[in-house]
């Protein structure tokens, strides 16, 4: 048995796992990727919800979206 490795992008040298690219059911908890924090959420399929989908902002798991973040904020970092 294998499982196949998720799907990742490269933000600016971190690995990041996709974020989603379909609207999850009505009720599905979520997590929403913005710089200062990533906020839970539940799916309701509102403006909302399909900005942050639109954005490339949806996560279903809260460290898929931290992951994202961090990769964002590594774009304001001063380099020494």
């Amino acid at each position: 048995s294998f499982a196949l490795k998720p799907k990742t992008l490269n933000i600016n040298g971190f690995e990041v796992p996709y974020p989603e690219a379909e609207a999850p059911k009505v009720g599905t908890m979520h997590w929403a990727v913005y710089l200062d924090a990533v906020r839970p959420l539940t799916w309701d399929g509102d403006d909302v919800d399909l900005e942050h989908l639109h954005d490339g902002r949806v996560h279903l798991s809260e460290e898929n979206a931290e992951k994202h973040r961090v990769a964002l904020l590594s774009f304001f970092k001063v380099k020494d």
